[in-house]
């Protein structure tokens, strides 16, 4: 392997790390239709302890900048969104369009999360340029499509078993492999 040097190396693990977290979110999307709430709740408070973080400290030790807040309330946006269509009110918002919004949330905010921690805990990253960074959400979204279209479309891959052992819920539309159920009931 060729030297890397430190902003590469943070770009590649916030590359790994965040598309590790936006495939499983996209995958589940996919397969069941939504976002399963305690997913969406880690990005949640991890990005309003950050917020807190940043709005408790003294002055000179603010480290957000306005994108940074926005990135980072976005979680607080969809469970906004969420506490007003569930107990205030119908605003006419399906749950695939509540769903579709969670998945945009964590397509902004997952990177940006894993990025400001690693930039307020390693030094030097961030000297990461922002092509970078563009680069970074885009092969996330690349990885979201991917993650939806294999969990939209599992029965390519897995069998309703695979899930059954994995300990989760099957989806409607999983491969029914008759003689492996059979195996193992």
């Amino acid at each position: 392997m060729k030297k890397v040097n430190q902003s590469l190396k943070v770009s590649l693990f916030v590359i790994a790390i965040s598309s590790l977290a936006i495939w499983n979110i996209s995958f589940n999307f996919g397969a069941f239709g939504t976002i399963f709430f305690y997913k969406i709740f880690s990005l949640w408070v991890v990005s309003t302890a950050l917020l807190l973080a940043h709005f408790l400290f003294e002055k000179d030790k603010k480290f957000l900048n306005a994108w940074s807040i926005f990135a980072l309330s976005t979680p607080t946006i969809w469970a906004l969104v969420e506490i007003w269509e569930n107990y205030m009110g119908s605003i006419y918002i399906t749950e695939q369009i509540i769903s579709f919004i969670a998945v945009i949330v964590s397509l902004i905010a997952l990177p940006y999360v894993i990025y400001i921690f690693l930039n307020v805990t390693v030094l030097e990253s961030d000297k990461i340029p922002k092509k970078m960074i563009y680069k970074i959400i885009l092969i996330n979204i690349i990885i979201a499509i991917f993650g939806f279209f294999l969990g939209e479309n599992n029965y390519i891959l897995l069998d309703c078993y695979d899930f059954k052992i994995s300990g989760m819920e099957q989806p409607e539309n999983c491969f029914r492999d008759v003689g492996r159920d059979e195996l193992n009931k």
